[in-house]
Order: C-alpha cells, then structure tokens, then sequence
C-alpha cells in the first residue's frame, strides 16, 4: 500500500499545475517517439491517464497536496525534471517527498559545484574554451578574474571613473569577439594589459579633441603616453601582480589574512604580533605559511602564471 503525502490543507501551486502540464506533453513525446520506432507504449499510456488525472485534481478549489500518491509526483518530474526548482519554491514539502526530486537535486549540485571549482581555480585556457561553447558561467569567471587589472590600468592612465568604465566594457567586448584567436591563452592578463593600454591612450586622444584646458589635457597625455609606452617587461609586471592579487583572493580565509600580514601589511608585523592579531600558536605560523605558499602557489599555476 502507497502512503499520501502527509501535508494537509496545503494546495497546489502554479508551479505544480505547470509541471504537471508539462509532464504530459513530454510524456506524450516521448510516446509519440516510441511509436515512431515501434516499440510498445503501454508504460506512457497508463503513466498518461494518470497525469491527466492528477491534472483535473489539482485544478480543485479545495484540493490539497496530501491526497497526492508520491510515487505520482516521481512520474511528474520524471517527464519534466526542469520544474523541480519551481515546485520546490511553492511546496518544498512535495520535492523533500519525491527520490526523483532529490536525485535531480543532488546531480545539480554537483554539477554547480564542479562549475564553481572551475571558475575559482581552472585555467584561463579552461575558461576560454567554455565560454567559447557558450557557457555563461565561464564568461563571469573571467570577467571577474581580471576586472580589476583592466580597471586599474584605465585609472593609471589618468583616466577618471566613468572613462574607466568605457574601457573596461571595450576591453571585454574586444576579448569576447576573439576569444577563438587566442592561440597563446596562457598570456591573456598581457594580452588584456596591452589592449587596456591601448583602449586608454584612444580615449584620452578622444578627450584632446574636445574643447578643455588644453594644458592640463597635454600634460594629463604626456605622463600617460610615457607609461602607455612602456616595453614589455613592465606588462608582465603588472601581470604577474593581477596573478598574484587574484590568487591571495582566491586563498581567502586565514590563508589570505596570514600571507597579507607577512608581505603586504606595511607595520611589518613581526610572529608575535600576527601571532596574536590571528590568535593562532606562535610555533604553527611557519608551517602555516608554508602550507598557504604551496596552495597559492598551485593557484598561480592554474590560472596562468608560468613560474609561480
């Protein structure tokens, strides 16, 4: 003997109605598709005539989910899995009761996870040929990675924000149209550095032809052409510093805290100090760092840097 759902005086949502409904044209598809291949349909036929029902039901004004057979609501989101999360906003109870439910749940999850994984720690090649396969995540996850490289060489430029902003939307809609001639993906923090730098000299001889102090805009080009000029070497500077600053973000945690105080904080804090400020042993800070240097290390490599 099945049990109802024990839910009472809880009815259905639009949501449920919509899975239901669509349950039965996939359902019905995929007889369809059977027939077409002759083979036998019975098992749609009957798991048809039950969704119908179940369709009649839930239109009622007094009905509720409690008079719903479980293994019902598995044959709902067998045919229309995309509903799941909609039908769990509404009536969470029903998906926590459905193993269905639970298994597509559990698949999505994973599958999120592994994507978040990616965009953390995957290499720029990685995220490259995702994006190249449309995969919006993957487009976030580089736009995240290096946004603050190309903001902050906009603003070196001597640009203000609102320019700033241009060049970063340039910068990424250029990067976007070439994703695919990218054949070294490894270099892309340089490749981002020379077209920001490029985008920015273009703007600030876009701010020369209009009607300013022209003494102000001559030296504001001067000091900018100067360090827009610069040879390569200092592009991979600021490269491998986008790198380095991107994987401290990464680390977070006590990792990010203990390895700021030991080289970025400017007190220069001596193991005592940070011993205390992270109430940490004073004996575990050097394995610690150890450790945190070795994951950092390994981040640096996965997003591109060649000689971490």
């Amino acid at each position: 003997m099945v049990l109802p759902l024990v839910v009472a005086g809880i009815g259905a949502g639009t949501a449920l109605i919509g899975a239901v409904a669509q349950a039965i044209n996939n359902a019905k598809t995929t007889r369809a598709e059977k027939k077409a291949n002759e083979q036998t349909t019975e098992a749609e036929n009957a798991e048809i005539q039950r969704l119908e029902q179940l369709a009649s039901q839930i239109e009622r004004p007094d009905f509720s989910v409690e008079e719903i057979n479980p293994a019902l609501i598995d044959t709902v989101f067998k045919y229309s899995p995309e509903s799941i999360p909609f039908v769990a906003e509404e009536n969470p109870q029903i998906v926590e009761k459905s193993p269905v439910a639970q298994q597509a749940q559990t698949a999505q999850m994973g599958a999120l996870g592994r994507f978040e994984e990616l965009a953390q720690t995957g290499e720029d090649a990685q995220l490259i040929a995702a994006c190249i396969n449309r995969e919006a995540w993957a487009w976030d996850a580089l736009v995240d990675r290096y946004k603050r490289l190309v903001y902050s060489i906009a603003l070196r430029a001597g640009l203000g924000q609102e320019d700033a902003a241009d060049v970063f939307q340039t910068v990424f809609t250029v990067l976007l149209q070439n994703l695919r001639n990218l054949h070294e993906p490894q270099g892309l923090a340089a490749w981002l550095i020379t077209t920001a730098k490029r985008t920015s000299w273009n703007v600030l001889r876009k701010r020369q032809r209009e009607p300013t102090d022209g003494e102000e805009i001559a030296a504001k080009l001067s000091a900018a052409g100067e360090w827009l000029s610069n040879e390569h070497w200092e592009e991979d500077r600021l490269a491998d510093q986008a790198l380095v600053r991107e994987a401290l973000e990464r680390l977070g945690g006590r990792c990010k805290k203990l390895l700021w105080l030991l080289y970025y904080d400017r007190s220069e804090p001596s193991y005592e100090q940070i011993s205390r400020r992270l109430k940490v042993p004073l004996g575990s800070i050097g394995p610690t760092r150890a450790r945190c240097l070795q994951k950092m290390r390994r981040i640096l490599q996965a997003i591109g840097m060649s000689q971490a």
